[in-house]
């Protein structure tokens, strides 16, 4: 049987931090005329914080006591305050702090290194927090740490897809991110104009392209193609109307493959399918009657199952036809057949 006294050896190392005793190193945090002090022990970082660390080993700035100083002027002493308690006593207290700060307290994290903080305050921010973090989309999506918010950031992308398509820093957007979400089977967007945003972004990248299309010549085309070849084949082409195919992808057909844009005309204008050997990719799947939110099977963000013989509805209004006079919980029983059809945007 082993007995563990955690809480008494965290709230040590802190009593050691506070107290500053035998001290080597002094990290300075905030803004240069009002710098915050914190003395703290090298050995701590070794095991604790290797980036710190390393920045200690760097350092070529000390005191007259010949102790190394380590200046992050960027990070705040609030949040330095609750990151080095962390790397001392392995406890964060987020009673009471605002979720902006918790947010910045998570992109120092990121930045110290520290993948453990890092990931308990991501779950925390997406479980306790995610109106904050709809609200402050574009901040989350430019600040660089959309690795770790990927996949969260997609799927409200792919229900509000105007929220980066039509920022004004949708063209800086990496190529991979790009990729990601265009891929995606559940994207609330035409593919027309998925094709347009997929265009604008390819001719943003390459500021010497012509700005009238009728002014390109064979070269400009080949380099938009050369920009767009990873995110070309996750376009829905053959789910593109014949009105659109003309008006938006004709003026640019020659970024595409020549058998490819064949099928498109073929398909465009009825052809047999078998005649077809392009890939057709499927449609969008943002009309599909059942999905899995959490495990929970659901019908888009209204209607999902609550418990064995029961569901639930958050909205009944929009739909063709009612379903109930009003929302919540319903029993299978009361209902021998049911149809549900997509509710539309009122």
């Amino acid at each position: 049987m082993t007995l563990n006294f955690y809480e008494n050896l965290s709230s040590d190392f802190i009593k050691l931090l506070e107290n500053g005793d035998d001290h080597n190193v002094i990290i300075e945090v905030g803004e240069s005329s009002i710098m915050q002090p914190f003395k703290v022990h090298s050995t701590v970082l070794c095991y604790r914080c290797p980036y710190l660390y390393d920045e200690f080993k760097k350092s070529t700035m000390s005191n007259d006591d010949n102790i190394k100083i380590i200046q992050k002027p960027q990070i705040s002493a609030k949040n330095f305050d609750i990151i080095i308690k962390y790397i001392y006593g392995a406890t964060v207290n987020l009673e009471k702090v605002e979720t902006s700060i918790i947010f910045d307290l998570l992109m120092t994290a990121n930045q110290f290194q520290l993948e453990e903080l890092t990931t308990r305050l991501q779950t925390f921010l997406i479980k306790n927090e995610s109106s904050w973090l709809k609200l402050n989309f574009s901040k989350i999506y430019d600040s660089g740490f959309r690795t770790q918010f990927q996949n969260y950031c997609n799927d409200i992308i792919a229900k509000h897809p105007n929220l980066i398509f039509e920022s004004n820093n949708f063209n800086t957007l990496p190529e991979a991110a790009l990729v990601s979400i265009i891929q995606r089977d559940d994207l609330q967007l035409e593919e027309s104009k998925i094709w347009d945003y997929v265009i604008q972004w390819g001719i943003s990248q390459n500021n010497t392209l012509p700005s009238n299309i009728d002014d390109w010549i064979e070269k400009d085309f080949q380099i938009l193609k050369n920009t767009l070849q990873q995110c070309l084949p996750h376009i829905r082409y053959f789910q593109i109307s014949k009105e659109n195919i003309m008006q938006k992808v004709f003026p640019y057909s020659q970024i595409l493959d020549k058998k490819l844009w064949a099928d498109i005309l073929k398909h465009s204008m009825s052809f047999d399918k078998k005649s077809i050997t392009s890939t057709i990719l499927p449609p969008q799947d943002s009309c599909r009657a059942i999905h899995y939110c959490n495990n929970v099977a659901c019908f888009g963000d209204d209607l999902f199952k609550n418990g064995n013989q029961s569901f639930k509805i958050n909205y009944v209004n929009g739909y063709e036809k009612l379903i109930r006079k009003q929302a919540g919980s319903f029993l299978i029983d009361d209902y021998e057949v049911f149809q549900i059809s997509e509710r539309k945007n009122i």
